[in-house]
């Protein structure tokens, strides 16, 4: 990591944060791609991988830890970890249906 703002996004290997991490990259950032799987990204210098799941609080402190061991602040948390259960995103529901 660099002295680049520093992002974190959790879920980072959904379809929502791979996106994510290339736009964050493209507008200057360094990122922390966390999930609780890992998962494969081209060799870049501005993205890191760490184990990291959102709705452990142990893992929530262990990211905290982390960070102030790299002496790194947290500019940006995105978290876009979740699931869905039914098919493909929002495509053709109405708000009944996804609520």
């Amino acid at each position: 990591m660099n002295s680049k703002p520093i992002a974190v996004i959790a879920g980072a290997n959904s379809r929502l944060g791979r996106p994510l991490i290339e736009t964050l990259v493209d507008r200057g950032y360094s990122v922390v791609a966390g999930s609780r799987t890992e998962f494969q990204w081209d060799q870049d210098d501005n993205v890191e991988w760490k184990a990291f799941d959102i709705t452990n609080r142990a893992s929530c402190h262990s990211l905290v830890q982390y960070s102030a061991d790299k002496n790194m602040g947290i500019d940006l948390l995105v978290v876009c970890s979740g699931y869905y259960p039914k098919g493909d995103l929002f495509i053709d529901q109405s708000v009944d249906e996804i609520l």
